[in-house]
């Protein structure tokens, strides 16, 4: 019985990950230089692509590359495959450093500073066949238009509707610079903190409430807020030089509490910890390197390693 053919018979792996490298770049040469081959033939597998499929996955122009409705549909059962070989060789040989491919991840300032930068060197030795775009943000992206692979965010909960992944929770302490409290007094209980000057991070164009946990209950601290931020970085330096009393997280402060630039306030008050969560454009779309990536980090992170 005569086997019958396949659209894609001839297509390769090779010719799939060409395909995704061009719509999440949306630039031949740009391919053509990090797969080391030549634009021709980048052009030449996409246009083979094209011809078995019977429509077009890419409009080009002299200026630019975007991705067809019919090449988005095409581009996510590609990951979806191009994983699931991946995962079946990393399995199969029991080395993960078998794991290839192109990730965007975005993240905080804070976390980005503080955690993922310094282990970055680690994580690209241990999985050198994975490039990597790493978009450091205080807000959420548009995770799907921007293509991201996994949107690391610090909140109480991921507040999205999309899969997501919590990789810790992060401890918060009050903070002031001993400046700040030589001039104003130390404030020895929460309900103080509405007679001093606070910094105040903006969630959503919000300032974040302050939350301290009573007998297993959460309530609100009332806070003098003199500054609000939507950076972390900038809260942190602003504390620093004595603007006022900030709501740090423990691992963002670390240093500067070591070093005495900073002074922790009331150590035995309980404040509510913040999850720091993955999010992803599809739940049953993430690739070998994303997970990888999470993985590596999360082993990382204060209180896991």
């Amino acid at each position: 019985m005569e086997r019958p053919s396949f659209p894609l018979d001839e297509a390769s792996i090779r010719s799939l990950r060409v395909f995704v490298a061009v719509t999440d770049t949306e630039n031949f040469s740009e391919v053509a230089r990090q797969m080391r081959i030549s634009v021709s033939s980048v052009s030449k597998q996409i246009a083979a692509l094209e011809e078995a499929l019977g429509t077009a996955l890419l409009y080009r122009t002299t200026r630019r590359v975007t991705v067809t409705e019919e090449g988005k549909r095409f581009q996510e059962r590609c990951i979806a495959i191009l994983n699931e070989i991946d995962t079946a060789v990393a399995t199969g040989t029991g080395d993960r450093h078998k794991i290839t491919g192109h990730i965007r991840i975005s993240a905080p300032p804070s976390v980005t500073s503080a955690i993922l930068s310094p282990q970055v060197s680690g994580f690209m030795r241990r999985y050198p066949e994975i490039t990597l775009d790493f978009f450091v943000t205080s807000a959420l992206p548009d995770i799907v238009r921007h293509r991201i692979d996994a949107a690391i965010v610090l909140r109480e909960w991921p507040g999205v509707k999309m899969a997501s992944r919590k990789l810790g929770s992060m401890n918060r302490v009050l903070c002031a610079s001993p400046a700040y409290l030589a001039e104003h007094g130390t404030p020895l209980r929460l309900a103080e903190l509405s007679q001093h000057n606070c910094i105040q991070s903006l969630l959503s164009g919000d300032p974040e409430p302050w939350i301290a946990i009573t007998k297993g209950k959460r309530r609100n601290i009332a806070v003098g807020t003199v500054l609000c931020s939507d950076n972390g970085d900038f809260i942190r330096q602003a504390c620093i030089s004595g603007v006022g009393i900030a709501n740090l997280y423990e691992f963002h402060a670390k240093a500067d509490l070591e070093a005495g630039r900073l002074v922790r306030l009331m150590p035995e008050k309980d404040l509510e910890k913040v999850g720091l969560y993955a999010i992803f454009p599809h739940k049953d779309l993430v690739s070998g390197g994303t997970l990888a990536f999470l993985d590596f980090m999360q082993m990382r992170l204060p209180g896991n390693s």
